[in-house]
């Protein structure tokens, strides 16, 4: 992306403000001055760890792997749309006056209106938007829960109602509705919202937390 009338102090006092809601998951991947005013910038968004806050996931398909297990989506190094809307909202209070320009097609954006625009990613078959292609806006998702059963340790993600599955306890014994997709293959994965609210299993077994 490029960034215009900003300054190398603006533009990293916006990093660490966005990095108060990720937990210090994000860095600039790349910064360079594209002006010897020092007021233009080309820079990119990255997280420091795949697996932490604010990251980008790749696509996912209905199809299932060689093995026959459900296809999981990538974890990626690239930060999310979430991150950049927020780093660029975090922009604006900033400076009010910075212009940002993305995308091949040079859009630009001006003000947090202009700022939250979604993209589709996906194809006429698997359409798909840029928001979704992360685990923002998972409830605790980033919060592990330690479950101790049988001297075995299992780290446990609480997941939002629409992405547990049918085959899921979460729907079968509470109603929930139903997701698109599900990377979770057991319970053990998913450990959906009720877990935290019950302490059962699928089976109704009681399970530590």
């Amino acid at each position: 992306m490029l960034i215009k009338n900003t300054s190398i102090t603006e533009l990293t006092e916006a990093l660490v403000k966005v990095n108060e809601k990720y937990e210090g998951n994000v860095k600039f991947r790349e910064i360079e001055a594209k002006n010897t005013a020092g007021t233009r910038f080309r820079l990119t968004l990255q997280v420091v760890d795949a697996k932490g806050p604010g990251h980008r996931k790749g696509f996912t398909h209905p199809w299932t792997t060689r093995s026959g297990k459900p296809y999981k989506a990538k974890r990626l190094i690239y930060a999310c749309w979430h991150v950049h809307g927020d780093y660029f909202d975090c922009l604006f209070d900033i400076n009010p006056k910075v212009e940002i320009r993305v995308g091949r097609q040079g859009t630009i954006y001006r003000n947090k209106t202009d700022n939250w625009e979604d993209f589709d990613m996906g194809s006429i078959m698997y359409p798909v938007k840029l928001s979704e292609l992360c685990d923002c806006g998972n409830e605790n998702v980033f919060e592990a829960a330690q479950i101790d059963k049988n001297l075995r340790k299992t780290n446990i993600k609480s997941v939002r109602q629409s992405d547990l599955s049918a085959e899921c306890w979460g729907v079968q014994v509470w109603g929930k509705e139903h997701c698109k997709t599900c990377e979770f293959l057991s319970t053990g994965d998913c450990g959906g919202k009720e877990i935290r609210k019950t302490n059962r299993n699928e089976k109704g077994i009681q399970i530590p937390i």
